[in-house]
């Protein structure tokens, strides 16, 4: 932990280094949508339904792909003792499961929103929770709305839902082993919802506003076009560093003391740019104690290392 504290502390002010990958895409039209990274893999979802996959530091693109044969709305890797499976969620809410040695589809279910942690799969589906991986299949519901953001931090899985509840679930317990906490929802439209560890729920809505919900506490919203003068498109906060990927191309990471606390006027950050369309996702990878930044554009990824 106090490793990662250094590196937060320093990561907006470090050199980078970076390095583009162009897909092996076939068609004009197909475009990354989603990216998800585990040790040295990186799993990329596109919106002809391939999921490619490569291995870093390798720099080129492996020829290993599989086909969902949907478009594909996110990815997740988990892994266990001898296997590594890709979990793919499609736009249709059609869930595969594929052996990423052998790249053979190994189960399918159904589900909207997807989340990892350890070698578990947390899957959303209106008001249900069901947890895949080496246990028994496990399935709670709720009495609450629609879930529109999942997370899971080590043995707990956060989600918030459709009218404003933050739940807290424990996997030790039994589904009432819960903590309801009620914030009210952004008066605004929102594009996308995200749950980031410890206990953060983030927002992107459609007029360059971010918001942020930290321990259930209180939506805080913030106009950043009129001091990044971009729209988010991607956000990701790891530890105290948020990063925000614009519609310009342009990636801003900041340190961020509180959360609950950010003033977009006086916060300095560190600027990157690759590429002049929308940053689509955003990772951070740690392989052999080294940082990386994975940034997805539509048609290219770049890996940042911070030296």
């Amino acid at each position: 932990m106090y490793k990662l504290w250094i590196k937060c502390k320093t990561m907006t002010k470090c050199d980078t280094q970076s390095e583009c990958v162009d897909l092996p895409i076939e068609t004009s039209l197909e475009y990354i949508t989603c990216i998800d990274t585990s040790e040295n893999l990186i799993a990329i979802g596109s919106s002809e339904g391939y999921i490619y996959f490569y291995n870093t530091p390798d720099p080129q693109i492996s020829e290993c792909s599989v086909d969902h044969m949907e478009f594909v709305q996110s990815v997740k890797i988990i892994r266990d003792e001898t296997n590594v499976i890709c979990v793919s969620c499609s736009i249709n809410n059609h869930i595969s499961f594929w052996d990423v040695n052998s790249l053979k589809l190994v189960n399918g279910t159904r589900g909207k929103l997807i989340c990892t942690s350890y070698s578990y799969c947390y899957i959303a589906l209106r008001n249900i929770i069901s947890i895949e991986g080496g246990i028994p299949r496990r399935t709670y519901e709720f009495n609450t709305d629609n879930v529109l953001a999942i997370g899971a931090n080590y043995d707990r899985v956060l989600f918030y839902t459709e009218s404003g509840y933050f739940v807290n679930l424990s996997l030790e317990g039994n589904e009432n082993d819960c903590i309801y906490t009620y914030a009210r929802p952004p008066n605004i439209r929102i594009r996308q919802y995200h749950v980031f560890k410890p206990n953060i729920v983030t927002c992107i809505t459609d007029y360059g506003y971010v918001g942020f919900l930290v321990q259930g506490q209180k939506w805080k919203i913030y106009n950043v076009f009129s001091t990044l003068y971009g729209t988010p498109t991607a956000i990701l906060v790891y530890g105290h560093i948020l990063i925000l990927g614009l519609d310009t191309g342009y990636i801003h990471i900041f340190y961020v003391n509180d959360f609950r606390k950010i003033n977009f006027e006086t916060i300095t950050s560190k600027k990157l740019y690759y590429n002049r369309s929308s940053v689509i996702s955003l990772n951070i990878m740690v392989n052999a104690e080294e940082y990386y930044l994975i940034v997805g554009y539509s048609k290219r990824l770049y890996y940042v290392k911070f030296m």
